[in-house]
């Protein structure tokens, strides 16, 4: 096994966030989709569950990173779900991280949408939002939402509304 099976989680990783992907990290079945929602973007904890999946070190062929809020519009995520259907280079699976998706426009959500209904096998999707994504989205994800780095800020409306979503949705 690689040495990046024994990565540590980030510090500022709540403890049932990461005892419950290191659950689906050593379970049968790795569900194929990831939200984590998070004013601080949660990408230290998606970048180490990258790895974790890979078995790989970043930068690495087989971790995808696209950013939503410098995309090419449609045009880019087709083109980064096309990456996404290709086999992994080295390993048996390949993970895309999807930054700032709380900026991506409806069109391409909708696009990301078609894909997540029937994703390619191989690949791993980790979303990662400041906010709640459309429902329809968030249904087809397991849903985290990750408190801010400063336990003692007011938790603020936006992540209040997203965990009454997750309660209406069943997901939380």
């Amino acid at each position: 096994m690689n040495k990046n099976s024994d990565m540590q989680w980030p510090e500022s990783a709540p403890h049932q966030v990461t005892n419950t992907l290191d659950a689906f990290l050593g379970g049968d079945a790795l569900p194929q989709a990831y939200l984590f929602i998070s004013r601080n973007n949660g990408l230290e904890l998606a970048e180490t569950f990258a790895v974790k999946i890979t078995q790989q070190e970043l930068p690495h062929a087989d971790i995808v990173n696209f950013d939503a809020a410098t995309a090419d519009g449609i045009e880019g995520v087709r083109d980064m779900l096309r990456l996404a259907s290709l086999m992994p280079v080295t390993n048996d699976r390949k993970v895309v991280l999807m930054q700032n998706m709380d900026q991506a426009s409806t069109q391409m959500l909708n696009a990301l949408l078609k894909t997540l209904e029937e994703p390619p096998t191989h690949t791993i999707f980790i979303l990662l939002s400041s906010r709640p994504l459309l429902s329809t989205i968030m249904s087809r994800c397991q849903v985290f939402v990750l408190p801010h780095q400063n336990f003692e800020e007011t938790v603020s409306d936006e992540l209040t509304d997203a965990l009454n979503l997750l309660k209406t949705l069943n997901c939380g």
